[in-house]
């Protein structure tokens, strides 16, 4: 399986629970999600709106990073965690 290449995400909450949304570099839907300890990423239908990850998204990654009262994670951390299937090299991060 060929890595997730995010073209741009955006902060929309800093925590509890910490979130990106943003796009793929193929239009995509990317949702990124930390709360409770568990971090969590998502991808939508293509061209369709983040609403879409977040609803009806599929998960890509999903796993307990974290305690059951931890809602914050910095996307340094995030990176580390999803290296082997997310491409993270001249990502535009808006906070």
């Amino acid at each position: 399986m060929d890595k997730i290449r995010i073209r741009e995400l955006k902060l929309t909450s800093y925590a509890c629970p910490t979130q990106y949304e943003g796009y793929t570099i193929d239009n995509i839907p990317v949702y990124i999600r930390y709360r409770y300890g568990y971090l969590s990423i998502r991808l939508g239908d293509k061209d369709s709106d983040i609403f879409n990850a977040v609803i009806h998204g599929r998960e890509v990654f999903g796993h307990q990073v974290g305690d059951d009262l931890d809602g914050y994670i910095d996307i340094e951390e995030i990176k580390e965690y999803t290296k082997e299937i997310i491409e993270w090299n001249k990502l535009n991060i808006k906070e």
